[in-house]
């Protein structure tokens, strides 16, 4: 986890042919801060653990991906805030949530990624 944003910090303005804005350096301070403190939450309640996929978007936001049988959990972590999106289907209307991510709701989100197991 720790190596992908590494790597993400080193990309520039345009890092994949298509005009993407370089990594926001305070969305990235704040991913690395959310990440850990969400990886910290699931141990410390014995929750298993599953790395991200963690990539940069087009505006220069942190994002994160995880897959759990037929459920995603996504991150789209901004400057000072994080949206979450669970999906278990294609169908936007009935089968995607979005919401906004807070510690008081890290576990509940992550206990929904896990029940599909």
């Amino acid at each position: 986890m720790y190596q992908q944003l590494h790597s993400i910090r080193h990309r520039g303005d345009d890092w994949d042919g298509y005009g993407s804005k370089r990594p926001n350096t305070l969305s990235l301070a704040y991913a690395e801060h959310l990440l850990n403190q969400l990886l910290v939450s699931v141990i410390s309640n014995s929750r298993p653990w599953i790395d991200p996929f963690i990539t940069s978007d087009e505006d220069g936001h942190i994002t994160t991906e995880w897959y759990s049988g037929e459920r995603e959990l996504h991150f789209i972590i901004r400057e000072q805030e994080a949206v979450y999106i669970k999906v278990w289907g294609t169908n936007i209307e009935n089968e995607m949530h979005v919401d906004i991510l807070g510690m008081e709701n890290y576990l509940s989100v992550w206990d929904w990624l896990l029940d599909a197991r």
